[in-house]
């Protein structure tokens, strides 16, 4: 039985993805957070508290531009950041369709670059900022869990880092998530 076939289990029975992070690779926490076999809550916070998470996750110095600095072009650091900016309006009042579909051509449009396609840190990040203007179009209370996989992939996935910084940068937006959740930020 692999990794992830032991996480097959009932919702109320998954391990939580911090607590994977002990017992598994990092690759292998992620593919099962991707498969919904490993459970990171997002629903236990308002919206509002979600969605700028979500805006720090992309930019931030312990999310995406600030840990993938070293290899983002200024285009994908434009588009990360023009992203974030959305989500944190987001965190207070409702962005329209129109503007998210927007970013999602434009993400998308940006992954295809060659410049992009050749790191796949980058194309991961851009999916993940693509994955929440898509969640944000298709459901009136967006989930994002695959907009989390993408981007811990995007991290665990940085050519500039081994696999036990990339898991400490992972813990970091973990802990973030968890002190805003615990004192409501």
């Amino acid at each position: 039985m692999g990794v992830i076939d032991s996480f097959q289990v009932g919702l109320s029975g998954r391990m939580k993805f911090e607590d994977s992070l002990n017992s598994m690779t990092l690759g292998d926490a992620v593919m099962c957070l991707a498969a919904g076999h490993v459970a990171f809550s997002l629903d236990d916070a308002p919206e509002s508290t979600r969605w700028y998470w979500f805006a720090d996750l992309l930019d931030s110095d312990w999310g995406l531009t600030g840990r993938l600095k070293p290899i983002l072009s200024t285009a994908v650091t434009v588009e990360l950041h023009r992203v974030a900016g959305m989500c944190r309006v987001s965190g207070q009042c409702t962005v329209s369709a129109q503007a998210w579909t927007a970013v999602r051509h434009s993400t998308e449009e940006l992954s295809e670059a060659q410049s992009v396609r050749s790191v796949e840190a980058l194309r991961l990040a851009l999916s993940a900022a693509n994955d929440i203007a898509l969640d944000a179009i298709d459901n009136v209370t967006p989930e994002f869990s695959v907009a989390v996989s993408l981007a811990f992939e995007a991290l665990a996935s940085t050519p500039t880092a081994d696999w036990k910084t990339a898991t400490a940068w992972i813990v970091t937006a973990i802990g973030e998530w968890k002190s805003r959740t615990f004192f409501g930020i």
